[in-house]
């Protein structure tokens, strides 16, 4: 057995098998906002039921399962939050986790398609996005992307030599999250955030949200489709190779080039996985979130993405790992 290989028991696989329940509680929770129910006062499951607008039994389940998870705490009859839950799963509380918990039920609604997806090659169906619920969807996934990349944001601008850097293309950049960061770390340099019409509109609330409309704007467009610009010191591609297949990845990096000035940097950030597809395990599994989510998307090695800044044009592509499970390439256009 390899070296660190999981040794699979019966029990094990039980386990795993169930590690479904307390996630499905814990969406079924910020689905109902029953934590931020919770937050305005301490409640019964009759209560609990009421201001839900469900049935009794269910609330009492549903309640009695997030107190064995330790997300609430039962006195009696009455049920109140923990100092986590009231911190992290109340949607107007600075430090809400309820994005990153909710894009995650979704895509395990994805998951539970594993086997067509391998079928048919194809996704799996999701809600029209301009429903109600793929509008949700959107968002929640939108979010969930800031949630994720925002201490890592601040920690890939600073480990960066962005010297002589006055503009910056941030191509898929969601709510802005890394645009910020990288505003914060390049006083005087101005942002673009390249993204669909749908996300621009959030990151564009985020922008007036903290005054930076002078320096941070958006282009709505389709990046794969559409010209994304030129005159860059700087662009960024932070998470969204492992969407598109070799040759859209390719054509992109190709456009990613023609928009750089010389001597421009363009940074490409994926998730680790090894030239065998197989390590770490969190790049093996995140190739199915793209089997079930994506029409040609996957995890792709260094090797893979180098290929393709090579075929782009760039002469010389430096390597590192600026934070856990991420790799992060950065070429240099010719002077």
């Amino acid at each position: 057995m390899a070296k660190n290989q999981m040794e699979w028991t019966p029990e094990q696989l039980m386990e795993t098998m169930r590690g479904f329940q307390p996630a499905c509680v814990i969406g079924a929770a910020l689905e109902l906002n029953l934590f931020g129910k919770l937050a305005r006062a301490d409640m019964t499951a009759a209560q609990a039921a009421r201001a839900i607008k469900g049935t009794a039994r269910g609330a009492r389940a549903l309640l009695n399962a997030l107190a064995a998870l330790g997300l609430l705490t039962k006195r009696g009859e009455v049920f109140s939050l923990t100092p986590f839950a009231r911190k992290h799963l109340v949607p107007d509380s600075p430090a809400y986790l309820g994005w990153g918990a909710m894009h995650a039920a979704h895509i395990m609604k994805s998951w539970t398609q594993i086997a067509d997806c391998v079928r048919t090659g194809k996704p799996a169906p999701r809600p029209p996005a301009d429903s109600e619920a793929g509008k949700i969807r959107h968002k929640n996934f939108i979010m969930a992307m800031h949630n994720y990349a925002s201490e890592r944001s601040r920690i890939i601008a600073g480990s960066l030599n962005l010297k002589g850097v006055k503009t910056m293309l941030d191509v898929g950049g969601g709510p802005g999250t890394y645009a910020f960061a990288f505003a914060d770390a390049l006083p005087g340099a101005r942002v673009t955030i390249f993204d669909t019409p749908p996300t621009c509109a959030i990151a564009d609330a985020n922008i007036r949200q903290r005054g930076l409309q002078d320096r941070i704007r958006t282009q709505p467009g389709d990046f794969i489709k559409d010209p994304i610009g030129d005159g860059y010191d700087l662009i960024l591609m932070s998470s969204i190779l492992h969407i598109y297949s070799p040759a859209e990845n390719t054509r992109l990096l190709k456009k990613g080039f023609r928009a750089l000035n010389p001597g421009g940097l363009l940074v490409v950030l994926e998730i680790e996985v090894d030239d065998t597809g197989t390590k770490p395990p969190g790049g093996a599994l995140f190739s199915i979130n793209m089997l079930v989510n994506t029409e040609g998307g996957s995890s792709y090695s260094t090797k893979e993405m180098k290929s393709w800044l090579t075929a782009a044009g760039f002469k010389t592509v430096k390597a590192a790992r600026p934070a856990d499970g991420i790799t992060a390439l950065i070429a240099a256009r010719p002077r």
